[in-house]
């Protein structure tokens, strides 16, 4: 009887810790996720205003030099930080979105 007690206690013991483990990396998986998501507005947000600064600025003289801009290399590198910013936070919203369906639905 003494025996199959210390075994549940074991086993209360090894599921706690394992709960545990679980928690902490889905803390761990949550905050890299919500690095990379920061990462993305971040870069989204940046690249934006640098591109409208840089690549195509609000004057006369930015609207002639804008057809010649365009085609750089740091403005094509801005452009595509935009696209991919863009298309990369809208799947993260799409993903978020599916998950919180399978959440309720289940």
């Amino acid at each position: 009887m003494e025996n199959n007690k210390c075994n549940h206690e074991k086993n209360n013991e090894k599921n706690n810790e394992n709960e545990n483990n679980n928690n902490k990396t889905l803390l761990q998986k949550s905050l890299k996720l919500g690095g990379v998501y920061v990462g993305w507005i971040s870069t989204h947000y940046i690249a934006s205003h640098l591109y409208t600064k840089i690549c195509t600025p609000l004057s006369i003289k930015g609207f002639i030099a804008s057809a010649f801009n365009t085609a750089t290399p740091h403005c094509t590198a801005l452009r595509w930080c935009v696209y991919q910013g863009a298309n990369t936070i809208t799947n993260m919203w799409i993903m978020v979105g599916l998950w919180v369906v399978s959440k309720v639905s289940t």
